[in-house]
């Protein structure tokens, strides 16, 4: 089977007019309001101090000593560029971004032509979901630039490790900067394993391989982690969280999540074997039970990580930043919906209405995931208003602050949660120093939800 992906199927290659079009508009309605955020978010705040005071001291020490050396070497070339053509440095931080999500679909292109050998409508399908994933909306933050390249990384070096191309193996080890990857890696290697026995059928690939591969993997994670260990103030950063009640917890969910995947996926397939009984055995098939084990062994392998420091990967809270942690799951929902499309064409083939139906259906989830994406960026809409109602007041108000405790007024109410150097970077774009000790407290003053708000 060819294995190739041209740079051009990154941008639809192929494709007719009208598919590419609705791509394009798809890209520009889901992405556009990222570049539209004139400010830095979250932990964003702390680069855009970097960037307004060229000062990068404070960056080299937090990635130094988190071991985030990619991430740190790409804000000083994007400085570098910024520098010399003039753009700000947000619009390069998050062009690159966007194009890594380019990468991504392009790379889940070749994933689901290779692990399951489908049909380009139906890729076509999932990778608008790519684009138009819930989780976008938090890369207005320019810190979250390296999971993008890295993701993007681990998908293309697998690729050309796939084509015998040895550059794979860099690619691979600089996208193993994001840690999250390394179970991502083992089960793209098993995956590879299954496709070729179950679903391919040409056992190219011996198990003995598979296995020393991953073992491989695994050997290079406790290495590095040896060789190269997070200190100083970040030394307890992501460490294992093995409380039993959190596990638990985080465990039930994935379990659960699973549970409705593959329900889905098998009461999908009985549901037809019913309807069309010349199928009746289409949910036996080995080709479609070793798809679904793909998937479920996909999806464990980019939670799992997030487990096993006591998180969750799901869509919480739109005004925070965890949606970060599902940027990886954005692959097994992909190959999810790439296969049940493909079914659901060999189901209704021949049946207008049901093709009306099905685009219909498609047209509607489309709409849910770009909703559910201006809910993050209204969030961050919300937080700028408020920001710049306190800024007003700080300026009016008080001027600049002596030592102690200071109140501010603003009939906006705050985000959730204002972090302590959000609220520094603050005084600093008012007064032009920095290290204020500063705090802000969401709690309205008459202990109501609506009024003026305490800002200490």
């Amino acid at each position: 089977m060819k294995t190739d992906l041209k740079a051009s199927d990154y941008f639809l290659a192929g494709y007719s007019i009208r598919e590419k079009t609705l791509y394009i508009i798809i890209s520009i309605v889901a992405l556009a309001p990222i570049f539209m955020m004139n400010r830095d978010f979250w932990d964003g705040r702390i680069i855009a101090y970097a960037f307004r005071t060229g000062n990068f001291t404070g960056l080299k020490t937090w990635f130094f000593e988190s071991r985030w050396f990619l991430q740190y070497y790409v804000y000083r070339a994007i400085h570098f560029l910024s520098s010399i053509s003039g753009v700000d440095y947000k619009v390069l931080i998050r062009l690159l971004a966007i194009l890594c999500l380019f990468g991504i679909s392009g790379e889940a292109k070749y994933l689901m032509k290779y692990l399951f050998n489908l049909p380009e409508k139906n890729i076509y399908i999932a990778r608008l979901f790519i684009i138009a994933y819930p989780a976008w909306h938090v890369l207005v933050s320019s810190v979250l630039i390296s999971y993008m390249i890295c993701i993007w990384l681990i998908l293309l070096g697998y690729r050309l490790l796939l084509r015998s191309n040895y550059l794979g193996l860099i690619a691979i080890g600089i996208s193993l900067h994001f840690k999250s990857n390394f179970p991502l890696l083992i089960a793209l290697i098993l995956s590879d394993y299954i496709s070729h026995k179950y679903i391919r059928k040409d056992n190219v690939i011996k198990l003995s391989r598979t296995l020393l591969l991953s073992l491989l993997v695994c050997i290079l994670f406790v290495v590095i982690g040896i060789v190269l260990p997070t200190y100083g103030l970040y030394s307890n950063y992501n460490q294992f969280d093995l409380r039993p009640v959190a596990m638990a917890y985080n465990t039930i969910y994935l379990v659960l999540f699973i549970i409705s995947m593959v329900s889905i996926y098998l009461l999908f397939f009985a549901a037809s074997s019913i309807s069309l009984k010349h199928r009746i055995g289409t949910i036996f098939r080995k080709e479609d039970l070793a798809a679904l084990i793909i998937l479920v062994v996909i999806y464990s392998a980019v939670s799992i990580p997030y487990i096993a420091v006591g998180k969750v990967p799901r869509m919480g809270d739109f005004n925070d930043w965890t949606h970060r942690n599902v940027f990886l799951t954005v692959i097994p929902l992909s190959l999810f919906i790439a296969l049940i499309s493909f079914k659901i064409n060999q189901l209704i083939k021949g049946h207008n209405l049901f093709d009306f139906l099905h685009r219909i259906t498609i047209g509607l989830s489309l709409l849910v995931f770009v909703a559910l994406l201006y809910v993050g960026y209204q969030a961050k809409v919300n937080q700028l208003a408020f920001e710049s109602s306190l800024i007003d007041s700080i300026s009016s108000e008080i001027g600049k602050p002596a030592e102690g405790s200071v109140h501010i007024s603003t009939s906006i109410k705050p985000p959730s949660r204002i972090r302590w150097y959000e609220a520094n970077s603050i005084f600093q774009r008012v007064f032009g120093e920095a290290s204020w000790m500063v705090e802000i407290d969401s709690r309205p003053l008459d202990g109501s939800m609506e009024g003026e708000y305490d800002i200490y």
